[in-house]
């Protein structure tokens, strides 16, 4: 049935099977699309031209992404520092 479904539609026929299967084990809900945020930079990557201000919300956006790997940075080292801290206590 999924392979003449396929051919009808010009779908795979193993998506056609995944949807089925998603939907016997959750319903209608589980067909729902549960998008993820995605890359921000990526409008900017499929472009040939950016405009100037295109040019300047790229730079933010890549500004961002390298401030927060920093935030996570700082944390990551604190609590490194608080464990060899707790490790120093105990000896």
């Amino acid at each position: 049935m999924a392979t003449a479904l396929a051919r009808e539609t010009g779908l795979s026929d193993s998506m056609i099977c995944k949807w089925t299967r998603q939907y016997l084990q959750g319903g209608e809900a589980a067909l729902v699309n549960k998008r993820k945020p995605g890359n921000p930079l990526a409008k900017y990557a499929r472009k040939k031209e950016l405009t100037p201000t295109e040019q300047l919300e790229y730079k933010i956006a890549l500004l961002e992404r390298e401030l927060l790997k920093k935030d996570r940075e700082i944390v990551r080292l604190k609590k490194s520092i608080e464990l060899e801290k707790g490790d120093a206590k105990r000896r």
